[in-house]
Parts: structure tokens; C-alpha cells; sequence
């Protein structure tokens, strides 16, 4: 039975159509790549858009070359073999532009480092693409950079907790081929609590992430300072003050301990214990006492007050003291190493 000439026929995919399968497939690792490597220059959002439209065009092409024989006398055949190979080489200059930024991150042996911005405008729309591709993109302001903003596109997390005006820290890395790439963007932490501290200045979250991010950050000064602020404010808080207190007896910051933990209204068995300890590696081994029998009085089953008396008493000469409060530990704790030790050696002295 013979078909009339004036209507298309179907074949079998061809090397056409195999054509547009690899163009659609790079056009996607291209947006890909281009995402994952973010450059601080150019316009990101026009980029991605022509990236998706030239792999949409080549999906229409594919389905064209799959359903439909192309014939001569197709409708203006001219016309649509130039917007066919144009755009084959649009993907194709995206793609050569997409491996040479994964070159550059690659082969990159730089350190990461940090600017400070401020997020200028952000906005977020969809992109037509056989449906809606959802995106995002902040301008950002780098007041260390004179002023410069780049528009950047932001991954799906960072749409979720980044908003406009949002003070940030932006992490970059320098390339093989010199050209920086964004890492992540991350809230700017202390700026925003400054900005809250400085409207609201006993905001006790802001305090708190102020002086937990110095801490970590081993800036001694500036987290006894909003540590003291923290407790002088909240000096009920045991749980916050405990948190503080060990992560600078950790880091043998003693004279921090005492100026934070000495405003703690009502201190618990183990600020008590954090406390009196400090208290002896300040030379100030009475007080430490005081604080540390009380402490004793509070939970009288725990065993680390009475090794830090042990020990004061042992610093100071006390033997036979020093020798009942480790025995004391070990009534309470008999698996304590350290404790055995000092005893073995103390009766080994006398």
C-alpha cells in the first residue's frame, strides 16, 4: 500500500537522532558543572536559561528525528538545518566552557579563603523546561572589593536559608587557570548576631552563637568578654555556662573559666566541679576548696570533686588528706587509672 507523498513518514532513529541524544545529555552535564562551579563573573541566570533552551531545542529535534522523515519539501528545511546546527554548536561551546571550569577546579592545589558580602537583591523565578526548573540568585556586595556585586545562582540549600539584606560569608578557591570559583555560601554568623546585639543587646541566642563561634574560632578575648556578658545576664543558666566552662578548661584558659564561672548565681555539681579546679590553677587554692566541698555537698556519690581536692591537698603538702580523698574516688569509681597510680606512688613515698 502506498503512502501519499504530501505526508510525513516514520523511521527508525538514525545517526541524527543519536546526535541530539548526545547534545541534550552534554547540554545537561554542561548546567551541571556550571552549578557546581560557580565563577564570580558574568550573568549566571542568562546563562543557565540558554543552557536549558538549547537542551530543550535539541529534545524537540530528537523527537522530530525519531517520529517524523525529514523530506525536502518540509516547511522552510533551510531554516530549521541553520537553527539545528547553530545551537549544536551553542551546547557545544557551553560544554567546552563547563570542562574548562572543571579543569580549573581539578587541577587546583590552592587553599580555600573567605569573603565577607551582604546580599543586595534576591530573587527567585522557574525556568521553562518541559516544565518548571525552580532557581534562585542573590547579588552579592563585597565591601572589601570597593563595592563590586556579583550576581550569583545559589544551590537548593542555600535558597532555603538565605533571604535579601543577609549578611554572608562567601567561600572561594582560586583555580588552576586563575579563575575563582564559589565554594559555598554560608549566613555571617557574628556579623548578624552583632546586628540583633546591637538592637537588642541581652538577646541571650545572639550572646550565646556570638560567644560559641569565638570559642571555636580560639578567639580567647573576644569570647570571655560576650561569655561574661552571656552569664552575667542569665547567671541561672548552668547548662550554657557548663557548655562555655569546659570548652575553655579544655584549652587550659583557667582565668576565663573563673571570670565567666564566678557569676554563675547558683552553680551546679559540674560548674562547681569546673569552677574549683580552675579556681587552684589560678592560685587561688582556698577558694577552690570552698567550691569544691560544696560541690561534694550537692552530689556526694560523684567522684571527680574529690580527685580535684585530692589533688589540690597534694599540690599543698597534705599527704594523708590527699590519700583519703583518692580513696574516696575509688570507693566511687574503682575503675580510675590515674587515681590507683597517685596512690601507689604516695604510699610508695611514705
Amino acid at each position: 500500500m502506498s503512502v501519499p507523498s504530501g505526508l510525513p513518514t516514520k523511521r527508525a532513529p538514525g545517526l541524527r537522532a543519536r546526535m541530539h541524544v548526545l547534545l541534550t545529555v552534554i547540554g545537561l552535564l554542561s548546567v551541571i558543572i556550571q552549578l557546581r562551579f560557580r565563577v564570580r563573573a558574568g550573568s549566571p541566570t542568562v546563562i543557565a536559561a540558554l543552557n536549558l533552551l538549547l537542551i530543550g531545542l535539541h529534545g524537540l529535534f530528537l523527537m522530530k528525528a525519531i517520529l517524523w522523515r525529514g523530506r525536502r519539501s518540509d516547511l522552510m528545511p533551510g531554516f530549521l538545518l541553520f537553527i539545528e546546527r547553530t545551537s549544536a554548536i551553542g551546547v557545544l561551546a557551553f560544554f567546552g566552557y563547563s570542562l574548562l571550569l572543571l579543569a580549573n577546579a581539578n587541577f587546583s592545589s590552592s587553599l580555600t579563603y573567605r569573603e565577607k558580602a551582604e546580599i543586595t537583591a534576591f530573587s527567585r523565578g522557574e525556568i521553562a523546561f518541559w516544565g518548571s526548573v525552580p532557581y534562585a540568585s542573590a547579588d552579592l556586595r563585597f565591601p572589601e572589593r570597593n563595592g563590586r556585586v556579583d550576581r550569583v545562582l545559589l544551590w537548593a540549600d542555600e535558597r532555603d536559608r538565605l533571604w535579601g539584606g543577609a549578611p554572608v560569608v562567601v567561600q572561594f578557591r582560586e583555580g588552576f587557570f586563575k579563575v575563582p570559583w564559589i565554594m559555598n555560601i554560608n549566613l555571617d554568623a557574628e556579623r548578624q548576631s552583632q546586628e540583633v546585639l546591637h538592637v537588642t543587646p541581652g538577646a541571650a541566642h545572639a550572646l550565646y552563637l556570638l560567644t560559641h563561634l569565638y570559642l571555636s574560632r580560639m578567639r580567647w578575648e573576644e569570647a570571655r568578654a560576650t561569655a561574661v556578658a552571656y552569664v552575667s545576664q542569665y547567671p541561672e543558666d548552668n547548662d550554657v555556662a557548663r557548655h562555655i566552662g569546659e570548652m575553655l578548661d579544655a584549652a587550659d584558659r583557667f582565668p576565663d573559666v573563673v571570670a565567666v564561672l564566678e557569676w554563675v548565681k547558683q552553680p551546679d555539681y559540674d560548674v562547681s566541679v569546673l569552677l574549683g579546679r580552675a579556681l587552684a590553677k589560678v592560685n587561688r587554692a582556698a577558694d577552690g576548696i570552698t567550691v569544691l566541698e560544696r560541690a561534694t555537698r550537692l552530689q556526694p556519690d560523684e567522684p571527680d570533686a574529690y580527685r580535684e581536692l585530692g589533688l589540690i591537698r597534694l599540690a599543698a603538702g597534705d599527704v594523708p588528706r590527699a590519700v583519703r580523698l583518692f580513696e574516696k574516688v575509688l570507693q566511687l569509681q574503682p575503675r580510675s587509672p590515674d587515681v590507683r597510680a597517685q596512690l601507689r606512688r604516695l604510699q610508695q613515698i611514705r
